[in-house]
């Protein structure tokens, strides 16, 4: 389990996700899908996040080594922004 903290428009946030299912999931949403894992070694999990209500491109880096996250979504032309912050990892 992944819980981290970062700031998005001046106010701070959590962003969490468990391994589940060959994949991780936000046990704090309300839908249900799996983030998938287009690889991950000793060093970097990355994650790709196929949600139909969605048009866009969610990517996630998750740091072992550094124990941070990444996550920005892509769309052409309205890409969001990028949060990142540091994490505990249990």
């Amino acid at each position: 389990t992944w819980t981290c903290t970062y700031n998005h428009a001046n106010e701070q946030k959590i962003f969490v996700r468990e391994r589940a299912n060959g994949g991780f999931i936000n046990p704090t949403s309300e839908y249900s899908y799996v983030e998938e894992i287009l690889r991950e070694d000793d060093e970097l999990i990355h994650l790709y996040s196929p949600q139909d209500f969605y048009t866009m491109y969610y990517a996630i880096v998750l740091d072992k080594k550094d124990k941070k996250f990444s996550m920005v979504g892509l769309d052409p032309g309205n890409n969001t922004s990028i949060i990142e912050g540091d994490c505990l990892v249990y």
